[in-house]
C-alpha cells in the first residue's frame, strides 16, 4: 500500500463513519489526508492528525474520533494494525505482504459481491413518484436476471424505455422517469443482495416531483431527488445501429476479444451504466456518440471489455494449462507483484463499497469501483500474463494467476448484474 492509497483509505474510513451515523454529517471529508512518519518511540509506518483537525467540526473529542476511524481503518486489507497515540494521532502499521489478502480473495471464488449483508431481514419499499404517467408492464423479476456467462446482446436500435418504468408525454419528465427507473432497479438489486425484502411501488403524493424516489426503511423515508436526464435526439428516439470493425482491438496474445465485427457498446445496458455512473441527484447529459465511445470514460465499454478479456482468457486455455504444475491448487503466496496487490485490494474492497452504496442509496459508488477494478485488471494483465508466452512451460504462478483472473471475472459479472447490466463474454 502506497502513502496515496493509505490517504484514500483514511478518507474512506471517515466517509463510512459518517454514513453509519457515528460521525456528524456536517463533517466535510478532506480531499487528501496528510501523512507523516510517527514520532520517535511510537509504533507504526505512518501517522495522521486528521482526527485532531476534524474533532471540533465532528463535535467529538479527538481521541474518540480517532478511535472510530481506527476501528474502520483496521479492517482495510492493506492495514495490519491501527493505534491511537497522544491526544488523537492515528498510527498505522501496513500489512507486510499480500498472501493473506490473496488467500481471502481466492477463497471467495469471485463471490464477494452480494456478501455485504448490511440490511439483512429488513423490509424496504422503493416508491417512484409519478404524475400523469402510466406504468409499463414489467418484463420479469430479479430471478430472471442475466447469467454471468451470457453474451451481451447488442440491439439493432438505440435504447427504449425500460419495462416497469413510468411513461410521460412530457419529454423532460419522461427522461427523468426513465432515469428514476434505472436508479430504482439498481437500488432494489443492491438492497436484495444486502439481505432486505424489497417492494417496488408508484405514488402520486402531492408536492412530489415526478421521478423522485421515496425509500422507506423502518418508518424512515429517504427522498432521492433524481436529477434531470438530457438525451440527444438519437437517444431520445429510435436511432440506427452502428458497427465498428476495429482490427486493432486485440489482446496481448494477438487474439480478437470477440469473433466477427465488433458492435459499438450501445444499447440499454450502455445507457443504463452511463446514467448510474453519476450520483442520483446530479444532472446527466449524454448523447449517442458518448454511449458508443470505444475507450476510457464509457463504463459499458470499460467494464464489458475487461470482462470479455477475462472470459476469453479462461475459455481458451490449452491442455497444458490443466496438467503438470499448472494443475496444482493456486498458491496465494505467488501473487506478489504490485499490480496483483492492487487488484487483490480492489477485489477485497467490493464488500465495503457495496455496503456504502446501500447505506447512501447511491449506485454510482459501485459503478466507479467496478471501473477501477477494470483499470486494475488491464494493468495486471499487461504486467503479469496469466499464460506463458509462446511455447514456454506452464508454472505454478500461472495457475495462481488464472485463479485471480477467475475471481476478477466473477466480481465484474456479479457487480454488473447488481446494476442491471449483462456481463459479455464477447464484445
Amino acid at each position: 500500500m502506497t502513502p496515496e492509497d493509505l490517504s484514500v483509505a483514511v478518507r474512506d474510513a471517515l466517509i463510512d463513519a459518517i454514513a453509519a451515523g457515528e460521525v456528524s454529517s456536517a463533517v466535510e471529508p478532506p480531499r487528501a489526508v496528510g501523512l507523516e512518519r510517527p514520532r520517535a518511540g511510537e509504533r507504526g509506518d505512518w501517522s495522521t492528525n486528521v482526527a485532531l483537525r476534524l474533532a471540533r467540526e465532528a463535535g467529538l473529542p479527538p481521541f474518540e474520533l480517532a478511535g472510530i476511524l481506527a476501528r474502520s481503518l483496521g479492517a482495510h486489507p492493506g492495514v495490519r494494525g491501527v493505534g491511537v497515540a497522544g491526544p488523537g494521532f492515528l498510527n498505522v502499521t501496513l500489512a507486510s505482504g499480500s498472501a493473506g489478502l490473496a488467500t481471502d480473495v481466492l477463497a471467495a471464488d469471485g463471490a464477494r459481491v452480494g456478501r455485504a449483508r448490511v440490511v439483512a431481514g429488513r423490509r424496504i419499499e422503493i416508491a417512484t413518484c409519478v404524475s400523469g404517467a402510466r406504468v409499463l408492464a414489467p418484463a420479469g423479476g430479479l430471478d430472471a436476471g442475466p447469467d454471468a456467462s451470457t453474451p451481451m446482446p447488442m440491439p439493432t436500435r438505440m435504447p427504449t424505455p425500460t419495462a416497469g418504468a413510468p411513461e410521460s408525454a412530457d419529454p423532460a419528465a419522461a427522461a427523468r422517469l426513465r432515469r428514476s427507473a434505472y436508479v430504482a432497479d439498481a437500488l432494489e438489486r443492491m438492497l436484495v443482495a444486502g439481505g432486505a425484502q424489497v417492494t417496488r411501488t408508484t405514488t402520486t403524493r402531492p408536492g412530489r416531483a415526478p421521478g423522485q424516489l421515496l425509500v422507506t426503511d423502518g418508518g424512515v423515508v429517504d427522498t432521492i431527488a433524481v436529477g434531470p436526464l438530457l438525451l440527444d435526439d438519437e437517444l431520445s428516439g429510435a436511432g440506427a445501429p452502428v458497427e465498428v470493425d476495429d482490427p486493432g482491438n486485440r489482446d496481448r496474445a494477438g487474439d480478437r476479444v470477440g469473433d466477427g465485427p465488433l458492435p459499438a457498446p450501445e444499447g440499454e445496458d450502455a445507457l443504463r451504466l452511463w446514467v448510474l455512473r453519476a450520483a442520483p441527484t446530479a444532472p446527466v447529459e449524454v448523447g449517442a456518440a458518448q454511449v458508443r465511445r470505444r475507450g476510457a470514460g464509457n463504463p459499458a465499454y470499460v467494464l464489458g471489455h475487461a470482462h470479455a478479456r477475462l472470459a476469453t482468457l479462461l475459455e481458451r486455455l490449452p491442455v497444458q494449462a490443466r496438467t503438470g504444475a499448472a494443475s496444482a491448487p493456486p498458491d496465494p503466496a505467488l501473487l506478489v507483484h504490485a499490480t496483483e496487490t492492487r487488484l487483490l485490494g480492489g477485489l477485497h474492497d467490493v464488500d465495503r463499497v457495496l455496503a456504502l452504496a446501500i447505506r447512501r442509496r447511491d449506485p454510482s459508488r459501485l459503478v466507479r469501483h467496478l471501473e477501477t477494478l477494470a483499470e486494475q485488471i488491464d494493468a495486471w494483465l499487461a504486467a503479469c500474463p496469466p499464460r506463458p508466452p509462446g511455447d514456454r512451460a506452464w508454472r505454478e504462478v500461472h495457475r495462481s494467476r488464472l485463479a485471480l483472473a477467475a475471481a476478477a471475472r466473477g466480481e465484474l459479472a456479479r457487480g454488473l448484474d447488481l446494476l442491471g447490466a449483462q456481463a459479455p463474454r464477447r464484445l
